[in-house]
């Protein structure tokens, strides 16, 4: 009853030509429109706050050199401009402040645009400047943007925000109930696995919330779409949709490189003091022991040496794996750098240690072949027992690499437990 109370009591819907400036202020990205003289005819806050201006009442026809203040950044909008201009193609660049900050801007020599709009036609300026319309900019988008009342009827999509998620115009329209949309979109493929009931609550918490809210929606391509929200104050909101499928892979892919080696794949060394750190923090209070197996190869050096860099980097791969098929499933290999690795067993008492370590050196024992040659090196470990032999994650490292000394010392292909005595017998450095 409360949606057709709300239908019988609105405004007609706004047929999608006429957008009030009042919302495209609202939008959550920088906007400005200039004339071919680059005099001011619309310009939002979000432009302003990018320039590092203040939010202050800005008169329409004022030169854009005049409300940057700055004639470098003039000149690069400038410049975006004519390139935009002589291509007749959107023109895409970065804007350096005087404060080493810097944002990617793009410009279009039309009435459309992303972040900075040029508008050659005296005609488009002048309805920007006396209609307060600027119905060509959100419909020239390179981002979908959709906008709703207060009653959650739909106001204005573009193009883009039909195309992204495969949605069917003639039901996706002004006067479209938010409800309908997002259960339009959900049998097109789009938020797989979510109800209808539950995407609407999480969007509308979002909606109605004071400042710009940010969200990712999974699209029916597999894709990913952040969008940008913003309250207006009738009630309404005006969301943004970009697709974000190529930041978000390389953001995971940078996120993953910080904790694993760019050689094996394997954890690295944050990733074993962050999970040692955890471990310990858990083992406070109880009396459990794990076990921290540092290790490295017996003859590396003569592989590299007499084979090359290429061979030993294959080596040291085909040790990762073989070495991870000895072990179970919850041990942490790492390889901390060169021919270190590094195995982290929970809950491993002396004799669950000393019996890992033998199977460990055994493993690598066995010969590889790389590249046609038949390669034997050794596996030599130190051992340290957590928390008797350290209360920190450096502290274990280091005394289990003091037991490798020892190893080492004593020929090789063989595992040693840290003891106190072994730092004042740590010789010069060990040879791989």
């Amino acid at each position: 009853m409360s949606r057709v109370k709300g239908l019988s009591s609105r405004k007609e819907p706004t047929d999608g030509r006429l957008i009030p400036d009042s919302l495209l202020q609202a939008m959550p990205f920088g906007l400005c429109v200039v004339d071919e003289q680059f005099h001011v005819t619309f310009v939002n806050s979000a432009f302003l706050a990018s320039c590092r201006k203040s939010d202050l009442a800005v008169t329409r026809g004022i030169s854009l050199l005049t409300l940057l203040g700055d004639a470098t950044l003039y000149r690069r909008f400038v410049d975006l401009a004519i390139e935009s201009r002589i291509s007749r193609s959107l023109a895409l660049g970065t804007v350096e402040l005087a404060d080493a900050a810097s944002f990617e801007v793009r410009c279009e020599c039309r009435a459309g645009t992303g972040t900075f709009a040029l508008t050659p036609s005296a005609a488009a300026s002048s309805r920007v400047t006396s209609g307060h319309y600027l119905s060509d900019v959100v419909m020239n988008l390179p981002h979908g943007l959709s906008m709703y009342d207060a009653d959650e009827r739909l106001i204005v999509c573009n193009e883009q925000y039909i195309q992204a998620y495969a949605l069917d115009g003639a039901v996706v329209k002004p006067g479209a109930h938010y409800a309908d949309v997002l259960a339009h979109s959900i049998a097109r493929g789009n938020q797989s696995g979510m109800s209808v009931k539950d995407y609407y609550r999480k969007r509308m918490n979002e909606n109605r919330s004071g400042g710009p809210e940010k969200s990712h929606s999974l699209l029916w391509n597999g894709r990913a779409m952040q969008v940008t929200t913003r309250a207006l104050a009738d009630g309404g909101w005006v969301s943004l949709h970009e697709d974000v499928t190529e930041k978000l892979t390389a953001d995971r892919r940078i996120a993953h490189l910080a904790d694993h080696d760019s050689l094996t794949d394997l954890p690295n060394r944050n990733s074993f003091h962050r999970e040692m750190s955890g471990l310990l923090a858990r083992m406070r209070g109880n009396q459990n022991t794990a076990a921290i197996l540092f290790m490295d190869l017996d003859h590396f050096k003569q592989v590299n040496d007499s084979l090359g860099h290429m061979v030993g980097d294959r080596l040291l791969c085909a040790v990762a794996k073989r070495l991870q098929g000895a072990l179970g499933d919850h041990d942490l290999l790492v390889r901390l750098g060169g021919d270190e690795f590094v195995v982290l067993r929970s809950e491993a008492c002396d004799s669950e240690a000393e019996q890992l370590a033998r199977v460990l050196v055994h493993a690598v024992s066995q010969p590889f072949v790389i590249e046609e040659h038949v390669i034997s090196v050794g596996l030599s470990v130190g051992i340290a027992i957590a928390p008797r032999d350290g209360a920190t994650s450096d502290l274990l490292l280091r005394n289990a690499d003091l037991a490798l000394y020892h190893s080492k010392a004593r020929g090789g292909a063989s595992h040693s437990f840290y003891s106190p005595g072994l730092s004042k017998a740590k010789g010069s450095k060990r040879e791989s």
